[in-house]
């Protein structure tokens, strides 16, 4: 019981501070959206979220940006980094997946070296820090 209120008020805090940081840095949509790119049957924003993120605030971000919107699942963010040489701005930077581990690490991948991991959700360690945000939507 304790578990499941704890997982609903860290949910909750997430969406809450997603929010925040969508309307009070006013990200306009289209200028994360831009132009997609399709790969597959997956639509790939043109940029980044302009900051990096937990896991938690990444899952809401997306979804709030706009219809359909979403984090890529580990697959997903794996061809995404197959294929980046397709995509404009995409940095060699860690990013998240919407693939979890379990109820406190989610997957992530380099896109430096393409090594996928898991990442604590809240990652503010040194070591394990909030990694950037791509989203995408299903081309279908």
């Amino acid at each position: 019981m304790k578990k499941i209120l704890m997982l609903v008020i860290v949910l909750g805090v997430s969406n809450m501070v997603a929010q925040n940081y969508c309307s009070a840095q006013s990200i306009d949509a289209q200028s994360i959206i831009g132009k997609t790119t399709q790969i597959e049957n997956l639509l790939v924003a043109e940029y980044d979220m302009p900051k990096e993120m937990s896991w938690g605030q990444a899952m809401n971000a997306c979804v709030l940006l706009y219809n359909d919107f979403r984090l890529p699942n580990q697959i997903e963010l794996n061809k995404i980094y197959v294929n980046r040489q397709k995509l404009k701005n995409l940095g060699n930077f860690t990013y998240w997946s919407s693939t979890q581990q379990n109820a406190t690490e989610a997957w992530d991948q380099r896109f430096g070296d393409g090594f996928q991991g898991v990442n604590d959700k809240n990652a503010t360690m040194l070591d394990q820090k909030p990694a950037h945000v791509r989203c995408v939507k299903s081309a279908n």
